[in-house]
């Protein structure tokens, strides 16, 4: 029997996918912690686009009940509403970006 949770291994497993300079859509609580994960383990380069419309270069520094708190707006590189990510360059027309994913 393993020493760790589903949500532990779900979180180790997914920041193993972020790869370092990856565009990457964040979700709140298992995919922010794969985040922050990835951004410490071996990502320092990753950017999160926050469901939010926010994109940040490193996890906020407070906690976060939701993503549009003021601790993720805080020291965000770009603010909108995810409709403008599509027509900002960020994204192509599905949605992605070059090195696009999705937790």
């Amino acid at each position: 029997m393993s020493d760790h949770t589903p949500q532990e291994l779900m979180v180790a497993v997914a920041s193993r996918e972020i790869q370092d300079g990856d565009l990457v859509f964040v979700g709140m609580r298992l995919p922010i912690l794969a985040y922050a994960v990835a951004r410490n383990a071996h990502a320092p380069n990753a950017r999160g686009l926050f469901e939010v419309g926010l994109m940040r270069d490193q996890p906020a520094e407070a906690f976060l009940g939701t993503m549009g708190d003021p601790p993720n707006v805080a020291g965000a590189l770009w603010s909108t509403r995810m409709s403008n990510a599509d027509s900002s360059g960020f994204c192509d027309s599905k949605g992605r970006s070059e090195s696009y994913r999705a937790w």
